[in-house]
This record gives C-alpha cells, structure tokens and sequence, in this order.
C-alpha cells in the first residue's frame, strides 16, 4: 500500500519598502508562495502548485514521512483489523524554473515498509520487519498560463517505476506501474479579505500502465466489479483510471511563520469492490496478485502543518494528515512528515537578490 505524503514549508522574507519597487513586490509575492507550496510536494506528485520561481531559481528539499495505517477498508466503509502497516519514507526532490512561466521537477522516494500481523500475502516482505527499495521516479512540468485574478498552472507529469519492485504485500510501497498524470493548478490571493492569506488547488486526471494476464475469468471479475472496460481492451486486462482533487490554505502568521490546511480526495473511475464476506475470496489467483492496482481505492485526507524560514535559504516544515473516508483499501491513521527545503539561484536568475522575496505584509 503506497502512502503519498503531502508536504509544506514556509518563505524566508527580508521584504522591500513596496513603494520603492512596485515590480519587485509583485513578482516576489509570486516568489515568497512558491516557496511556501514548493516541498508541499516532495513525495506527493499531486498537490497543487500554481505558483513558480523566477526564471534561474529553484529549491533542493529533503523529506521524511512516517505512515501509520491501522485498519483495511471495505467498499461500504467496514473496516477490518489485520494488522497494522508503517512506512518510512525519504525523498530528495529538485524544482528549477527554466523561465518565469515554465518550471520542472524530479524526485525519488526511498520507501521502507513493515506489517505486523497474522496474516501476510507472502513473505518475507510481510515478516514483521522493515524491508525498504527504491520507488518510482517522478518528473513533471508546469507552465503558468494567467497570473490574475486567478493563477492557472496546467502540467503534465510521468511516473515511472525504477525497477521492477513487489507489489503484491501488505507493506508494498506502490503499485509498480507507469503513470501518466495531467491536469490544472489554481490558486490566488485571498486580499483584499485577508491579505496575508493564500489559496490553492489541483485536479489531476491519472491513467495508469494496462494491468495484463488477470486470466481466462476476468469475465467474473467484469459482472462482479463493473469495471465499465472500454471495447477495445483485451478481456483479460485492465487500465486503471483515477481523479485526485487537492486544495491548500495558507496565512503568513509572522513574516518568516507559515500556518497552512492541507485536503484530498481520490475518486476512482473503474475497478473492483472490496465487498466485505466475499473479497477476496471471489478473485482468481492472478485477480488477487493485483488486487490493489484493481481496487477502487477511494480516499479522503485532512491535515494540517507549519514552516518556518530558517535563514535567508533554507526553510524547515512539518505537518500531519490523516484520512476520514476510505473505500476499497487502507485508511491511514496518521502521517507525520519533516523537511528542510535549500534555495539556490543559478547565474541567470531574473531577479537581484536584494529585491526578493517580499511578504504580502509588505505592501500595506
């Protein structure tokens, strides 16, 4: 079961007089959010991110995150305790803007997984101990399209696995499958109500490497399941497809302090039902291999957290998230991550560095 986690940290601000430099302000507004959502990212490919550095600027943030998820969850709701599940996970992840309106980033989690319970898919990955790999390498690209009133950040994102690890185990750390991802970021200032405070959002539309070889039974898994497949595509696979909704709110509560909301909402288009008393004894072997690339995993997160510039470069975060509502899966009882994210400029940055970044204070 594959935990992405939702991170955040906070600007680093030394703001100008906003009457001395009108432009300077206003392109180091754009600055000082980027800096906030940027490690929001770092091993969730999927939270928004509406507003990019400057052309020449970019962050380097390690990550970590511990997953705790506590029960396994049933179509309607029903849970079930088999045992619970932890994940460790550690992430660099690289964000450069090539110009003012186009950015690109690349990340690899390492993942480290542990089940504890009686009943494991197979050993020894569900033996009781951490067994951790290397997981998916993740590259996307964001182009901003209108900055007002509303910033609007379309992009496309690849998720490739970086070998072919286990994903048939309680404590798997992904699906082990292509992906292709693509959507719109949203966000703006929420002045002139509150000044200091942000807003942001994404809708991604993902569809997944084809699932092959689910047997000669698959029609079973079709009556059952109503996996609405479309003409085309052979009986004996599947594709999964998925919508994943995020939003952030975040108040600048000091210049250097950050205070932020964090949600989400996975929305499955096809796949199986986990019906409780007859999953998942209703699948074929090669059904149940893949039952969590198959499953309509459906998720609801909620959480919370802070950041804080450090010094002038560097910027520390933390938060939590835990889901409300899961279908078809694992809810997670709590995730807690911690980072530092570094800011660094290259030669051909477009903004001096006496004049960025400045607060959304700054201008009254």
């Amino acid at each position: 079961m594959e935990v992405e986690g939702r991170f955040g940290k906070g600007p680093h601000i030394e703001p100008p007089a906003a009457s001395e430099n009108p432009r300077a302000f206003q392109t180091s507004w754009v600055h000082t959010i980027a800096k906030v959502i940027l490690a929001v990212t770092a091993t969730s490919p999927l939270l928004a991110q509406a507003w990019l550095f400057p052309k020449g600027e970019g962050t380097v943030t390690l990550s970590y995150q511990h997953s705790y998820l506590a029960l396994h969850v049933y179509s309607k709701g029903e849970t079930s305790d088999k045992g619970p599940i932890h994940l460790n996970s550690v992430l660099m992840d690289v964000d450069y803007s090539l110009t003012g309106k186009l950015a690109v980033r690349v990340g690899l989690p390492y993942i480290a997984g542990k089940y504890e319970g009686p009943s494991p898919h197979q050993l020894p990955i569900d033996d009781g101990t951490y067994h951790g790999t290397l997981q998916d390498f993740r590259t996307d690209v964001r182009y901003t399209l209108s900055r007002r009133p509303l910033m609007l950040t379309p992009f496309f994102q690849l998720v490739i696995p970086s070998h072919a690890y286990e994903h048939y185990a309680h404590s798997t750390i992904g699906f082990g499958l292509r992906e292709y991802r693509v959507g719109m970021n949203f966000g703006r200032r929420l002045d002139p109500v509150l000044p200091n405070a942000f807003f942001q959002g994404r809708y991604t539309y993902i569809v997944a490497q084809s699932v092959n070889g689910l047997s000669a039974n698959n029609a079973d898994l079709l009556r059952f399941a109503n996996l609405n497949l479309p003409a085309s595509q052979p009986a004996d696979s599947f594709r999964p497809r998925r919508s994943d909704t995020e939003f952030q709110v975040g108040y600048f509560l000091t210049p250097r302090l950050t205070l932020f909301a964090l949600g989400g909402w996975l929305h499955p288009h096809n796949g199986i039902d986990n019906v409780e008393g007859v999953f998942p004894n209703n699948l074929t072997q090669s059904q149940l291999f893949n039952h969590d690339r198959i499953s309509r995993l459906s998720l609801v997160d909620l959480g919370g957290g802070a950041s804080l510039a450090v010094t002038k470069s560097m910027d520390a975060f933390a938060n939590g998230l835990t889901t409300v509502r899961a279908r078809n899966g694992h809810k997670l009882a709590a995730a807690v991550t911690v980072g530092v994210s570094w800011r660094f400029r290259t030669p051909w940055a477009e903004i001096p560095e006496a004049s960025s970044p400045a607060s959304p204070g700054s201008s009254r």
